[in-house]
């Protein structure tokens, strides 16, 4: 069972990760904390919650995270910081970049990473020659794409 979720869904998703088991956890342009989400001075007002960024670390499952350079609403700095936190945790999963998405992916494109990651699902590496051209594929504890 996959476990998939968008932007605020990411959050909700990462959460319920750190709870229960699943095969794969997916999200899809989230954010790194609530707060930071938040323009200036209305960051004090709002409630630290979803803190993702220290959620990745803890999670149980395979984690694949997809985040476009475009994104108007989740800054891709954000997909970056979450690459980075479960980097260093050393999580199983990858990042999908999708080059010049905004924050609602293509369809094309997100049927190819789900196609990629399903694969992938039942051996240790996942072939980034399936995706577009215009989508990335940045393994966890790595900077650079296999797919430049």
């Amino acid at each position: 069972m996959w476990l998939v979720g968008h932007s605020l869904g990411g959050g909700g998703a990462l959460n319920l990760a750190r709870r229960h088991r699943f095969d794969m956890v997916v999200a899809i342009g989230t954010f790194t904390r609530i707060r930071d989400m938040a323009p200036g001075i209305a960051r004090a007002l709002v409630p630290d919650a979803y803190r993702n960024v220290g959620k990745v670390p803890r999670l149980l499952n395979r984690y694949l995270q997809i985040h476009g350079t475009k994104d108007e609403f989740v800054p891709a700095g954000m997909g970056n910081t979450l690459h980075n936190a479960a980097s260093k945790a050393k999580r199983n999963g990858a990042s999908f970049v999708m080059v010049g998405t905004r924050h609602q992916p293509e369809a094309q494109q997100s049927l190819a990473i789900f196609d990629a990651a399903r694969a992938w699902r039942g051996s240790t590496n996942c072939d980034a020659k399936a995706l577009p051209r215009d989508v990335k594929l940045v393994p966890f504890g790595q900077g650079e794409p296999l797919n430049p």
